[in-house]
């Protein structure tokens, strides 16, 4: 009995495989659907476009120059004022100095900012004041030298200018031991730094 019920199952199990093959070989799949209005789409997809709200119209940049580097600046009226830091530029095939070199060099000008912010004035420091800059470095004999300094202090309130001028000019002319780098010119490093209280 069990056995007629095992071959039944599988005559059947066969019966329904052929007739799926059979019944969907035959048909040929329906011709594409074509309209004489070449808008109308035949699906729910929506049609590609550009996005929103960050194309500007042709003219609309602002340039202007930073520390000798040209900046078109395409953000529109509500970015907030220009940039006033150069962009920090290293081509793709230059090279790179290792993050420890510039980790270095970060320290170095933490201490110089921790000096130079004790003149701060009492209440000259905002919700979160900030040193922001970039610092140029030259790498020769295995030597790295700071040579030029570009700093801003943010959310500061009143003169500031004498504490970001010490930062500047403190900066220059520091060194790192850089024995395993090829000797380099000019090459940027942007640094960021909160400017805490008692420093």
């Amino acid at each position: 009995m069990k056995r007629v019920a095992v071959l039944g199952v599988a005559a059947v199990a066969i019966a329904l495989v052929l007739y799926l093959v059979l019944h969907t070989t035959d048909r040929d799949p329906p011709p594409p659907v074509k309209s004489a209005d070449p808008q109308v789409r035949d699906h729910e997809t929506p049609a590609p476009a550009l996005p929103q709200g960050r194309i500007t119209p042709e003219g609309s940049a602002t340039s202007y120059t930073i520390d000798g580097i040209e900046v078109r600046d395409h953000r529109g009226s509500n970015a907030g004022p220009p940039m006033d830091l150069p962009p920090n530029i290293h081509p793709p095939s230059s090279h790179k100095i290792p993050s420890t070199l510039t980790h270095v060099v970060a320290q170095q000008l933490q201490g110089v900012l921790a000096e130079c912010a004790r003149a701060l004035p009492p209440g000259a420091r905002g919700p979160k004041p900030r040193l922001e800059g970039e610092v140029i470095v030259a790498i020769k004999s295995g030597k790295l030298t700071v040579t030029r300094s570009m700093m801003q202090l943010r959310d500061t309130i009143g003169d500031v200018e004498a504490t970001r001028s010490c930062v500047e000019q403190k900066s220059v002319g520091l060194t790192a031991d850089a024995s395993d780098q090829p000797d380099l010119d000019n090459y940027s490093i942007h640094v960021s730094f909160a400017v805490l209280p008692g420093s």
